[in-house]
């Protein structure tokens, strides 16, 4: 099959993106091993956080992120730290253990996968 891309649920809060995450899923996507109950990957959530607290952002005021955003360095920072972590055992919360070790890298995978945005 070869390696797939990801699909990435994005919206509103209170737009219906956890029904539609949860949808996909039973149609087999593949969303997360470990997701916190609007069925958020927790790995995905835990690095949209890390990339919010480097530029001073939150979820409720997220503008920094967009600034930030415009900066090469910025962005080439966030690029790979997020590919390294994809490759380490911290992978292992979305993937599950077999899972990763098979793959050793999200980016990898040969199957439908994606996450759903906070």
């Amino acid at each position: 099959m070869g390696v797939m891309a990801p699909v990435i649920l994005i919206g509103m809060h209170r737009s219906g993106t956890s029904m539609m995450s949860r949808l996909l899923e039973k149609a087999g996507l593949f969303v997360g091993k470990k997701k916190e109950s609007n069925n958020e990957a927790i790995f995905f959530l835990g690095l949209n956080n890390w990339i919010m607290r480097q530029c001073g952002a939150r979820w409720d005021y997220p503008q920094p992120v967009l600034l930030a955003s415009k900066e090469e360095r910025f962005r080439d920072y966030v690029c790979e730290y997020i590919e390294f972590l994809m490759r380490t055992p911290r992978a292992m919360s979305f993937l599950e253990r077999a899972r990763y070790l098979k793959y050793r890298d999200i980016k990898k995978l040969d199957f439908l996968w994606g996450w759903k945005d906070p």
